[in-house]
């Protein structure tokens, strides 16, 4: 981690200054809902792809499920092994497989498009522009150079995931209680996850100024760099605060939806739930992607 930072901190394109959490909360709240008509047609548009993964493929999906709740959902250390091992031995077991997995990547593709013309649209309206919907049409270098960087980034958390996974070998040939090996590992995972904030912000830096790849993450890295503390709070007073928002407003319309229809079937309880989900997307992620690109334009 301390030889990618030192490789991409070289340029000098992108300068960080003072970050204020309450300005960048202000600007969120007030942006949105001044432009909220626009915001919320672009949150369609990439909730859709959401939409469609989930009636098609559902990699996406699938792949999400678990690591947020099925991984984390574990009462020891052995329990997390066996359903890692029962997750990647069930991805491969299909013989018809190939044509999946080929649907999965190109879901994958499609829903970062979409997400990146999301950004650049949150950039037009940060930057005082009016927002265009023709943007998510705009497939250029712009969005391979976002590409690259995600990958980038997904090499190095993966070179991560397995660096700990030797540590705790390592460990564990040493006799040492499980107990004290998921510490270590839960700790040093923190600090990585920690350090992976640098490049939050990488896909809007892709979007605007960047020139390659390394580029757009060295922008991000270097907005960050001297504001890691408030950019952290900010992710996580937004973040929370939408979270939280979405969940208790996602409840009472399930509960309302629930109520106003008597013996309703699994599979209509399915579509209601896909149906709330969906609206839940198209109101609070263009807000929170419009947050983080009136973060962007207070830090450049």
């Amino acid at each position: 981690c301390l030889c990618f930072s030192k490789v991409l901190l070289k340029g000098d394109n992108c300068m960080a200054k003072s970050f204020s959490i309450s300005t960048a909360l202000s600007d969120a709240f007030r942006g949105y809902s001044k432009h909220w008509v626009i915001l919320i047609f672009a949150g369609a548009i990439y909730s859709a792809g959401h939409v469609v993964d989930r009636m098609a493929v559902g990699h996406y999906a699938k792949v999400s499920h678990f690591f947020k709740k099925e991984l984390f959902d574990t009462t020891n250390s052995h329990e997390m092994v066996d359903k890692v091992k029962t997750y990647v031995s069930s991805v491969w077991e299909k013989e018809d497989n190939l044509h999946g997995h080929l649907y999965g990547i190109l879901f994958f593709l499609l829903i970062w498009f979409l997400y990146f013309g999301l950004v650049k649209i949150c950039l037009q309206i940060s930057a005082g522009k009016k927002g265009d919907l023709k943007t998510f049409m705009n497939f250029g270098i712009d969005y391979w150079r976002y590409i690259g960087a995600t990958v980038l980034i997904f090499a190095v958390f993966v070179g991560l995931i397995l660096a700990l996974v030797a540590a705790a070998i390592f460990l564990r040939w040493f006799l040492l209680p499980y107990s004290v090996i998921i510490f270590f590992c839960v700790a040093l995972g923190s600090v990585a996850c920690v350090y992976l904030v640098h490049f939050h912000f990488m896909a809007f830096c892709a979007a605007d100024t960047a020139k390659s790849v390394t580029d757009a993450l060295a922008c991000s890295a270097r907005l960050v760099s001297g504001n890691l503390g408030k950019i952290l709070g900010f992710l996580l007073i937004f973040g929370c605060t939408l979270y939280i928002g979405s969940l208790l407003l996602g409840s009472v319309l399930m509960q309302v939806m629930m109520r106003s229809s008597a013996n309703v079937s699994p599979e209509r309880l399915i579509q209601t739930a896909i149906g709330i989900e969906f609206v839940m997307d198209c109101l609070v992620t263009p807000l929170y992607v419009f947050g983080m690109a009136s973060a962007y334009r207070q830090l450049k």
